[in-house]
């Protein structure tokens, strides 16, 4: 990890240059995070390697700055180059993410400084970087315009349009199969973000479908020799000769082509070499940060490399799945980790009393700025309707029934203090770029830890503090203390309602269950999901009753 340093400049510490530095400052950027100070320098470094730089995979928490750890870096490198290339691919695993993404590479593309010092449109008459985003969100025949040019007829070229692409795994497998004169063999960057998701078997074509475009060989380059890279066909095309990475070792270079470098990011990544043994992955390093490692009282793993300011530390280590050498067993590392300035709680209470639970924190205890996490597309409509009834409450549910405009529209007014809850399912909350959640509220408990994991990661973000409740049935308690504890050994505090404490709860129950009924009929009578209400409604109104006579 690299600290401060370098005369108190982090960003010149961790070798970006001025322009991108500056336009850190301008975004209000004053320093780099830990994940950052470790992944930027060594993707810096390695740039200049003269063998495989190594791969690199990383996993913190959401919020710990991985988009800027491998945007900057990219950017910085690219920006020097003479003749536009496709040589950076980004994939992530829906088009909220996509979009968000290439708004962050834009930025910094018209930030990158080269050593003449122009800046905002590359170096001195050389092209800026461009940047396409694949995502579906236009027809495929736009996608393939801003990707490359016609492919000529009688010579086979064609020149690439843009420097990175940043693309769903079915929208990049629809343009490396569909698109002419799209070519991935200069592609010298392949990240890989939110990788658990992207790794698993409902995404398994895109990433052979990817590998063996960027491996293709051309059957008329030369194998050796010292001019093969001046090759008239090869040259001609835009052909790049790589090995196949399954051959590539250390002391091992080609002749004519370029390294391909992975770089894989998540907050619940895998150590396991074989779920990532599909990546064909180079001398890969891991990245973990562990915000628990050099607190008061904590351990420090082998290897852990405190911050210069006290902030937590990231462990690194040579080798994804290796052990940490210091003779403890791994098993009693926590699997994944979460931010230390996040508070977690449990609230133990009957199926029947979620809704008043909810309805408790919002209107008694006024808290603002919340995100509720259910299971499903209707458990969200219901909720949401049902929320919405009660004065001083603005909610939205967040689901793939609105178009990306309105969910667009949801994101802004709840950054603009519009909306103070919203509601989705784990599926949806991936592509959410919400600001400043102050609360995360399981209303449905999570069914593995990678799933709380990625919940509670959207509070909490940027050392910022963050505060997490999860409603369990009494049955459910035991299986969520054995789900938490792949996150560490820390105890979760019970937080326990009374009858008093939802009699405070201003409004009327009844006619709020009976507005959920008027918004549910219309679109659901008759089907699964109105019986479902129905029998929620009916839960719901014999525990209100109790509670009266209680």
């Amino acid at each position: 990890a690299e600290g401060a340093g370098a005369g108190g400049c982090p960003f010149a510490a961790a070798g970006l240059d001025p322009g991108l530095a500056a336009a850190l400052r301008r975004d209000g950027v004053t320093r780099l995070f830990p994940v950052q100070r470790a992944v930027i320098p060594r993707l810096l470094r390695g740039a200049a390697s003269p063998v495989h730089p190594g791969d690199v995979c990383v996993s913190a928490p959401t919020g710990s700055g991985k988009t800027l750890a491998y945007v900057l870096p990219i950017v910085q490198l690219l920006a020097p180059r003479a003749v536009r290339r496709l040589r950076a691919v980004v994939v992530l695993p829906n088009r909220d993410l996509v979009g968000q993404v290439k708004r962050v590479f834009d930025l910094y593309a018209a930030a990158a400084v080269g050593p003449s010092g122009g800046s905002g449109g590359g170096l001195a008459g050389r092209p800026g970087l461009r940047v396409a985003g694949l995502s579906g969100q236009t027809s495929f025949a736009k996608e393939q315009a801003l990707l490359c040019t016609a492919v000529d007829g009688s010579t086979g070229a064609s020149e690439s349009k843009v420097d990175v692409v940043v693309a769903t795994p079915g929208r990049l497998v629809d343009h490396i199969r569909g698109t002419a004169g799209l070519t991935m063999e200069h592609v010298s960057v392949l990240v890989v973000d939110e990788a658990d998701r992207l790794l698993s078997q409902s995404y398994s074509e895109w990433l052979p479908t990817f590998l063996a475009a960027a491996h293709r060989e051309d059957p008329g380059h030369p194998r050796a020799g010292p001019l093969a890279p001046f090759a008239s066909r090869p040259f001609a095309v835009g052909r790049t000769y790589r090995r196949p990475t399954g051959g590539v070792r250390a002391s091992e270079r080609t002749r004519t082509g370029c390294w391909l470098q992975k770089l894989l990011f998540s907050a619940t990544l895998s150590h396991d070499p074989e779920q990532l043994a599909s990546l064909q992955l180079v001398l890969p390093t891991l990245f973990v940060a562990d915000g628990r490692l050099g607190g008061p009282g904590g351990r420090r793993r082998a290897g852990a490399v405190p911050t210069d300011e006290g902030e937590p530390v990231l462990p690194t280590g040579e080798g994804v799945g290796k052990g940490t050498g210091d003779g403890e067993d791994k098993k009693d590392e926590p699997e994944y980790t979460v931010p230390e300035t996040l508070s977690e709680h449990m609230v133990v209470c009957g199926a029947q009393h979620k809704p008043l639970v909810v309805l408790y924190f919002l209107l008694v205890r006024r808290l603002t700025r919340v995100l509720v996490f259910v299971a499903s597309r209707e458990a969200a409509r219901r909720l949401a309707a049902l929320l919405n009834f009660y004065d001083g409450v603005a909610c939205e549910e967040f689901s793939s029934t609105l178009t990306s405009a309105e969910r667009r529209g949801i994101i802004v007014r709840f950054n603009s203090d519009d909306l103070n809850v919203v509601v989705c399912s784990d599926a949806m909350a991936r592509g959410m770029d919400l600001g400043r959640v102050e609360t995360v509220i399981s209303y449905d408990p999570p069914v593995a830890a990678q799933t709380y994991v990625h919940r509670v990661g959207r509070t909490a973000r940027a050392g910022a503090p963050g505060t997490s409740y999860v409603l369990l049935r009494r049955q459910e308690v035991l299986h969520f203390k054995r789900l938490h504890r792949a996150i560490g050994d820390r105890a979760i505090p019970t937080v326990t309602l009374k009858p008093e404490d939802y009699d405070a709860i201003p409004g009327d129950y009844e006619a709020a269950l009976a507005h959920l009924k008027r918004q549910v009929q219309p679109s659901a009578e008759g089907t699964k999901a109105g019986r479902m209400a129905a029998v929620h409604e009916s839960l719901a109104r014999r525990a209100r009753k109790r509670l009266d006579h209680a």
